[in-house]
């Protein structure tokens, strides 16, 4: 995979995880530059103004900047204070400071971390190359540290989803509610931030369908909603919903709390782990759940990868690629079950 299928498919798995600033580094003395001088906070500015008109979302937009002002602060212990006078050997050292740095915990940055604050260093450095800000060879030799992909260990297995979404009391209107999301995010794998977003026009009854309008970096989509995920919203519209919202504004949200027009996170999240604990699940159940959970039942039922990554509203394959390894404990189950050189035990 090249560097810019790397650095595009990396923001779908995105994590924020906030890094602190101590360092014990040594100075470095920048060479000298043409490239007139500009005061790093004005150039973050800049810097986050880029990457939203290129369209990334507020969240990542957030995250970058503060690795980015992270990355200053680090610059400025060694007697950096122009991002002009940046070379490819100060980008190498800061990846190599952030491989040892260690967390509050004193343990090392996990591997997603790590990759993190690579990708946003590296988007800076292009920021700075496109826009005159430093010579063309600091991006020359940009890299990003390998890091091996994590699988999901949050997937439940289709009978724990079964019980999960059993769960919630439908006589109770926020817990039919609930349980109309919850059908929705198994149907779909929509992120947290796509279902929390959906307004009532957005669900097409008739051909059974989804409209995702706030998908990552503002692409949208279709997806197909399922009939039972569309019979129980249909049942929290006619049923819930009005209870719910009160004949109050609720901003034309489909999913809606008592108060306000859009569910809180937290709240949801609270609501998870109830219905977890009395399905018998275990495993911690937040938004990806269901969505790394639908994705895997699609694979292991023989769902083709492209149909997945369209679900799922990946950019690049490679996001939807670590679906497939999660699978592969089920065919070295099957092989070593039906494998006619297994069963002969030779």
């Amino acid at each position: 995979m090249s560097f810019h299928e790397l650095f595009a498919a990396f923001h779908e798995l995105f994590k924020e995880v906030r890094v602190d600033n101590a360092m014990d580094a040594r100075s470095l003395q920048p060479p000298e530059s043409s490239f007139s001088a500009e005061r790093p906070d004005e150039t973050l500015m800049k810097f986050a103004d880029h990457l939203r008109a290129q369209g990334y979302s507020a969240r990542t937009v957030e995250d970058y900047a503060y690795y980015a002002r992270q990355f200053v602060s680090w610059l400025a212990t060694r007697g950096i204070i122009v991002l002009a006078v940046l070379r490819p050997e100060h980008l190498a050292d800061y990846q190599a400071f952030v491989a040892v740095r260690r967390g509050p915990k004193g343990d090392l940055l996990a591997g997603c971390t790590r990759l993190g604050i690579a990708v946003a260093v590296a988007a800076l450095a292009r920021f700075l190359v496109k826009t005159r800000r430093a010579p063309r060879e600091l991006t020359d030799d940009l890299t990003l540290p390998r890091v091996p992909r994590k699988l999901p260990d949050n997937v439940l297995p289709m009978r724990e989803m079964e019980r999960l979404l059993a769960a919630p009391h439908l006589d109770d209107p926020a817990e039919l509610r609930d349980r109309a999301l919850m059908e929705l995010l198994y149907a779909t794998g929509l992120r947290q931030s796509e279902a929390l977003d959906l307004k009532i026009g957005d669900v097409d009854f008739v051909a059974d369908e989804l409209r995702v309008r706030s998908g990552k970096g503002g692409a949208g989509r279709v997806v197909p909603l399922g009939q039972t995920a569309a019979s129980v919203v249909s049942a929290y519209l006619a049923e819930s919903r009005p209870c719910l919202a009160k004949g109050g504004e609720s901003g034309g949200y489909l999913f809606v709390p008592t108060r306000g027009t859009r569910l809180d996170p937290s709240g949801i999240h609270k609501a998870f782990r109830r219905y977890a604990a009395r399905a018998g699940v275990t495993r911690r159940v937040g938004f990806h759940t269901f969505r790394h959970s639908v994705a895997t039942h699609l694979m292991q039922r023989g769902a083709g990868i492209r149909y997945i990554q369209e679900l799922l509203g990946h950019r690049w394959l490679g996001s939807t690629q670590i679906y497939t390894r999660v699978t592969i404990t089920d065919l070295k189950r099957a092989h070593a079950r039906y494998h006619p050189r297994e069963r002969m035990g030779v």
